[in-house]
């Protein structure tokens, strides 16, 4: 058998920096490189192939040792990630809230336990959803996902060259590999579909990309690429890094996980594994070769590993630019590579056992710190909100002597003497959030007022208008209840004709739990409903980075370097859906739009409280106290709305108004 070139490669340290460099712009500026992301996949072909070259020459010599292979992975991998943790559970203490640190110190532990993927297939879900854009640890999936490999691949490896010993091991081998790699690969396609979390974060639908390195491996060691045809070994590695460059460009508008852009980008990391260094250097394989192309390759793990921590804690702190977080990224996994990886992947065993052990005991010290660590605090009173009124199926609603239930809706009026209704609230959690300051405003302006929203799974839209109820259905409504509820709203607006319609609504939620897209579908067909109405719609508040479980206990952690500011996420998400409503309202004259975002800021941080006063009940919910500080801004409001065309104030209508 001829032996394999097991010379050193610079051109694979130069594909590492072509794998790395992508994914950090990727997540610092994701619109500059849409398929970015994909160099992780290119990392998976690249470790298939060096794990398995390793493993093949090591098998075939019969000097294969469990311990010291896992030895070599660990000196490699466990100094660089334990530094990593350390430093982020402690920043923990001035940057995190308590849950968030706690939650630190889970990722953490997955982390250390091979399991970060499934952890976060289990609490982050989507890759790309808002929870997962708050989790320092998040990247750390991927490294999960070659840990699981270099621990099965090895045992199936002892087993097999153990028991198989014909001469044609290595095509057996290979053809195994093949097979393997096909059924991984349809279960790819079938998890990107329909069952996408899964699919992104677990081993058996990840494994055809590091199986495609390692029939690389297995391929090469069968027929070296020394010596190869110039057609093969030269320019064929060329085609496949070109593949891989436009792979990470190309926007081809099919969203993140696209079957097509993976398959051809870990079809040209393959091609380019094909490279023949015997042969003379090309422009590209000399670009490859370069030294900061290797330095950049042979550091690319710790950059990995730091630069989306860094992400994640600089926005929690301060505003940053992209260069800054480029730059800081840089610097941090340069002195984790020379400082730390460097140093121990060469070290002897015995003194790499002491660090071994410091570093362990450190890490440990250091998950404890959310636990038992207290930190200042402020006390506050435990904030209200208006639930009593919210018309689930549940709850009979009261406010003064009115009362009104989830098929008669609330009207704060007496109905047997009422010839118009000036305003109607509709909508879901943010009408019940939003009820007390117009309420308040609706009395100053002497106008009547009838409420039907609710919490807990409702819409301001109508099931009616050809949606599938079962789309709305949620918590604890029937698909019966939430049609009965609809039918018996549109009839409160047909009874009672009101002037003026508020709508409030998480506007965040569409491109989430619902199609952007059709939001603009979703107004039309609601203005429909009260063709002769006013409207008003009501845009959220920003959203706090902390839930209400920090709000219920009236004392709440103030971590030193944090500020209180939405997530850019969530930024984006109500933002965009903003500019649907506000670009819908701009078109229809009996449309207008109340912005609150401003109450509620300063600068970029959010006003979370007054003195004793908590303006949020939860982390997208105002307090009642909160709500009160929209009063005149709603009043300012209504009232443009309730003027007639002869400029009066078209109000107090009815008698028997609560005053």
């Amino acid at each position: 058998m001829t032996s394999v070139n097991t010379n050193y490669r610079a051109d694979i340290d130069g594909l590492r920096a072509v794998a790395i460099i992508p994914v950090i712009a990727f997540h610092i500026w994701p619109d500059v490189l849409p398929n970015g992301y994909l160099g992780v996949d290119v990392f998976f072909v690249i470790s298939g192939f060096l794990i398995y070259s390793i493993l093949l020459r090591d098998f075939e010599a019969d000097k294969f040792s469990f311990k010291k292979f896992w030895t070599r992975r660990l000196k490699r991998l466990y100094p660089a990630v334990s530094v990593l943790s350390i430093t982020c559970l402690v920043m923990g203490y001035f940057i995190l809230q308590r849950e968030e640190w706690k939650s630190l110190a889970e990722q953490t532990i997955a982390a250390f336990t091979c399991s970060a993927n499934i952890y976060m297939w289990q609490n982050a879900n989507n890759y790309w959803g808002e929870s997962s854009a708050t989790m320092p640890f998040l990247h750390m999936w991927s490294l999960a996902v070659e840990e699981q490999f270099y621990i099965v691949f090895p045992i199936a490896l002892y087993f097999f060259f153990r028991f198989y010993r014909r001469d044609n091991r290595l095509h057996t081998l290979l053809l195994v590999h093949c097979l393997l790699f096909v059924a991984s690969f349809l279960l790819w396609i079938y998890g990107t579909s329909h069952h996408r979390s899964a699919g992104f974060y677990l081993l058996p639908f990840r494994a055809w990309q590091i199986l495609a390195g390692c029939c690389v491996g297995i391929l090469t060691r069968i027929r070296p690429i020394e010596g190869s045809k110039k057609w093969i070994g030269r320019w064929l590695p060329d085609v496949g890094l070109c593949v891989v460059l436009a792979i990470f460009i190309i926007d081809d508008d099919q969203g993140h996980q696209s079957p097509i852009m993976a398959t051809l980008c870990c079809l040209g990391a393959v091609l380019n594994l094909f490279r023949d260094t015997t042969q003379p250097a090309t422009a590209i394989s000399r670009l490859l070769q370069s030294a900061p192309f290797v330095v950049i390759g042979r550091s690319s793990y710790s950059l990995y590993l730091w630069h989306w921590p860094i992400i994640v804690l600089s926005f929690k702190v301060m505003d940053v630019t992209g260069v800054q977080l480029l730059t800081a990224s840089l610097l941090m996994g340069a002195a984790s590579y020379y400082v730390v990886e460097n140093k121990t992947r060469s070290m002897a065993n015995r003194p790499f056992k002491a660090v071994f052990v410091m570093l362990t005991v450190s890490i440990c010290a250091a998950l404890s710190l959310p636990y038992w660590v207290s930190r200042p605090a402020v006390n506050y009173d435990i904030p209200e909100l208006m639930l009593s009124i919210s018309l689930t199926p549940d709850n009979n609603a009261k406010v003064d002597e009115f009362s009104g239930d989830y098929k008669e809706g609330l009207l704060l009026a007496d109905q047997d003497q009422i010839s118009q209704l000036d305003v109607l609230i509709l909508g879901d959690s943010h009408s019940v959030m939003f009820f007390p300051a117009v309420k308040l405003a609706c009395e100053r302006l002497n106008a009547s007022l009838g409420f039907y929203g609710a919490a807990s799974g409702t819409s301001p839209f109508f099931v009616q208008n050809g949606r599938d109820p079962a789309e709305y259905s949620v918590m604890s409504w029937t698909d019966e209840q939430r049609l009965e509820f609809d039918k018996n709203r549109h009839s409160f607006i047909n009874r009672y004709r009101p002037h003026l319609i508020i709508v409030c609504a998480k506007w965040s939620s569409f491109g989430v739990g619902q199609p952007l897209a059709d939001l603009q579908q979703h107004l039309e067909n609601l203005v429909s409903v009260a063709p002769r109405a006013k409207f008003l719609f009501v845009l959220q508040p920003p959203e706090l980075p902390i839930g209400g479980e920090h709000f219920g206990s009236g004392n709440l952690e103030l971590p030193l370097l944090r500020r209180v500011q939405e997530e850019a996420g969530l930024i984006q998400m109500r933002r965009i859906a903003h500019e649907v409503v506000k670009s819908f309202a701009e078109n229809k004259p009996q449309v207008s739009v109340v912005e609150t975002e401003n109450l509620f800021t300063s600068g970029s941080a959010i006003l979370l409280r007054d003195a004793r006063t908590m303006f949020y009940w939860d982390n997208n919910h105002l307090s009642v106290s909160g709500a009160m500080r929209c009063v005149n801004l709603f009043e300012s409001a209504i009232s443009k709305q309730l003027v007639s065309n002869d400029g009066d104030l078209e109000v107090g209508r009815i008698s028997g108004v609560a005053r």
